[in-house]
């Protein structure tokens, strides 16, 4: 079988090995503070959306005492808990993704940087939200104060009505969701879905193949 239809494959094997790595160090020196700084203000914008009775599973007209371990959290008591998070491993779908758009052959200048740019800009709307999920997974584990999936309660947490058993087990899948599954798939999907008319015109090419 002749190698000549499988050479873009091939071709896009051979660029990710080149540039997935040399994105990735640009994330990791150079651009993750930068991507840090987008995603906490894209946080606080949900943050302050949801509204503090809303993020705690509770609503207004069931509000109840809301007892405060420390007069720091009392004044901002949502603001700690998310200068807690570790969002680098969020961040990560940023050099995933256009490793994978500057690895891709056949695409023209100017598609490739549309892809960059719009790309990137879903990216940091997903990644938000996979943030602002985490942070009602913080805000119920607080309440709750019981372990779940590896993380503990903090030694400053908040006193209100506990969260169901079945609602706090399914914040601890959305959880395990939003930091393990999302962060590398996303920018897989998003390129397929950019990319899918090329793949398939590789894969006829493929299977027209002698």
């Amino acid at each position: 079988m002749s190698r000549l239809p499988l050479s873009p494959i091939l071709r896009l094997g051979l660029r990710a090995l080149l540039w997935l790595p040399l994105c990735l160090a640009l994330w990791w020196l150079w651009l993750k503070s930068w991507l840090l700084g987008l995603l906490y203000v894209g946080v606080a914008l949900g943050v302050e959306w949801l509204l503090a009775d809303q993020a705690y599973g509770l609503l207004a007209q069931d509000q109840v005492w809301l007892l405060l371990s420390s007069l720091m959290l009392a004044e901002d008591p949502l603001r700690p808990l998310v200068l807690m998070l570790d969002p680098l491993r969020f961040t990560v779908a940023f050099p995933l993704f256009w490793g994978l758009v500057l690895a891709t052959p056949g695409l023209a200048r100017l598609e490739r940087c549309v892809q960059l740019v719009w790309g990137s800009a879903l990216l940091w709307l997903l990644v938000t939200a996979l943030l602002l999920i985490y942070v009602q997974f913080k805000l119920a584990l607080n309440v709750n104060q019981q372990p779940l999936m590896a993380d503990r309660p903090s030694t400053d947490y908040l006193l209100t009505l506990p969260y169901s058993a079945l609602v706090y087990y399914l914040l601890g899948v959305g959880r395990q969701l939003a930091v393990l599954v999302a962060p590398t798939f996303a920018p897989l999907l998003l390129w397929l879905y950019y990319n899918h008319r090329l793949l398939r015109e590789w894969w006829l090419t493929v299977g027209r193949a002698p």
